[in-house]
């Protein structure tokens, strides 16, 4: 059973932020785009897969860039911050006390803490989300790509 329909009056509330809040903000959405699909592939939620937002594909996302996260860590080819967001979206939802010391250094490099915080924050949102997603069954009937409405 698909939890939005649920309780759509709470997911209508939750949604208010979530979109402008993964459309806008510090961090590109483009970059919080990419973040949230990789997090959709490692939760293998398909609704959340084949979702796409119009904001970064305005910001240049397109297909052959989302196709990078198939592909094993040493071979993508994203450029560096969007490798990072990435890779810090890998290691919260996959495990998140690799996130140290030394891999803060390295996204200190990249973002501000602010910008940290917004995406860790995002982060969070689509790994709750896709999971919950799937353990009340979802996500699955998706199977195309499919654009939100703004």
């Amino acid at each position: 059973m698909n939890p939005l329909e649920l309780a759509p009056q709470l997911f209508d509330s939750y949604f208010k932020f979530f979109r402008p809040a993964h459309t806008s903000g510090t961090v590109p959405a483009r970059i919080k785009e990419l973040a949230r699909l990789r997090i959709a592939a490692l939760n293998g939620c398909n609704l959340c897969l084949f979702a796409r937002y119009e904001a970064a594909t305005l910001e240049g996302l397109d297909e052959a860039t989302v196709s990078q996260l198939r592909r094993p860590e040493a071979e993508r080819e994203l450029a560096p911050r969007e490798d990072l967001a990435v890779r810090f979206a890998e290691r919260m939802a996959t495990d998140f006390r690799t996130v140290d010391a030394d891999f803060m250094a390295e996204l200190r490099k990249h973002f501000s803490d602010a910008e940290i915080a917004e995406l860790g924050l995002m982060i969070g949102q689509y790994m709750a989300m896709g999971r919950l997603l799937m353990v009340m069954g979802g996500s699955d009937g998706a199977c195309e790509i499919y654009v939100p409405p703004s």
